[in-house]
């Protein structure tokens, strides 16, 4: 097996910290992810050739995820501090990649009935609403100029951006992901889906307010009454809280700050996995790596970009904001 100096001499000497720090997640998710990559049919048809030894496992995974949080970095470095040739480490982290990606199923699990009676309890003490069991945001991603569709993720000020949104529920872990591509799930949809009659989601005031997705009174509209502020207040403070979610995930993978590449498939999937890992990373992982969020530019605001919504979704959506409204009076 082929394992760098570095794997083999510098890396078993790391505390718990410096390897968090340095991979940005512990030693037992790596090992995780090593286990099931060597279950892949992609890693099992990989065999040394023309004298050279097949890439370990660990090899496979401490690279890509040193890739992912190290923004500084060129393929170049990466490949010099692994000691694999740029080729190879492409393979590499298209190999990891689809492994991790296979561990969605486990890792961002679909809420059952249980689940959404847990949520629901969880929020109502947050936010004082009943039936809330999540809250839905998003961020821009700024890419390079794609080779498909490039004047779709073209922004005004002249950069190539895409958009990551997400459920996300009480413990700050992604429900489900949704990225700004050809044939992706649309989120509104599966909000719909997913909240029926019964529950709803919170939002921030970009998204439309629906009957499943609870969203502020608009403040630039009209003059708010006192209870309209009070439930913007309770509303905001929780969706605020939730949307942290996306400054923690730049703040580990920092490659999330300006993906390179002109595949935007890839783009997707590498964004889709950097969500994966985040659920993978224990409550205490994720509380170590939040000091270097001083460190980084605010998060801009983000703006919900889709079709415009049926007005009786809209409709329906007020009249259940006014009715909780009306308990603040």
């Amino acid at each position: 097996m082929h394992f760098s100096h570095y794997i083999r001499n510098v890396v078993p000497k790391y505390s718990d910290e410096e390897f968090l720090r340095q991979f940005r997640i512990g030693r037992k998710a790596v090992q995780m992810i090593c286990n099931h990559l060597e279950t892949t049919s992609a890693y099992k048809k990989l065999r040394g050739h023309g004298g050279y030894e097949a890439i370990s496992p660990q090899t496979h995974v401490l690279s890509f995820l040193w890739f992912l949080g190290h923004d500084k970095t060129s393929y170049r470095d990466v490949a010099t501090q692994f000691n694999l040739s740029v080729s190879c480490l492409h393979s590499v982290i298209c190999r990891v990649a689809d492994a991790i990606l296979s561990m969605k199923h486990i890792l961002m699990i679909p809420l059952s009935e249980a689940r959404k009676t847990a949520s629901d309890i969880a929020f109502s003490k947050k936010c004082n609403f009943s039936g809330v069991i999540g809250c839905v945001g998003g961020t821009q991603i700024k890419i390079d100029k794609p080779r498909e569709t490039p004047e779709r993720y073209l922004l005004t000020k002249g950069h190539y951006s895409i958009q990551l949104q997400a459920i996300i529920d009480e413990n700050l872990r992604f429900v489900d992901v949704f990225v700004e591509y050809p044939d992706e799930p649309e989120l509104l949809e599966t909000v719909k889906r997913i909240c029926g009659n019964r529950y709803c989601l919170l939002g921030n005031a970009s998204y439309p307010c629906m009957n499943q997705l609870l969203v502020p009174y608009p403040v630039d509209e009209v003059l708010l009454t006192q209870a309209q502020k009070t439930y913007n207040d309770h509303l905001q403070t929780v969706t605020s809280q939730c949307n942290q979610i996306f400054a923690h995930l730049k703040t580990r993978f920092r490659r999330l700050h300006h993906l390179k590449g002109r595949h935007l498939s890839r783009m997707v999937d590498l964004i889709k996995v950097c969500c994966i890992l985040h659920n993978l990373a224990s409550v205490a992982e994720l509380k170590h790596l939040e000091g270097d969020m001083n460190q980084l530019p605010p998060e801009p605001i983000f703006t919900y970009i889709s079709e415009t919504r049926a007005h009786v979704d809209i409709v329906h959506g007020q009249q259940k904001r006014d009715k909780i409204c009306a308990k603040y009076q």
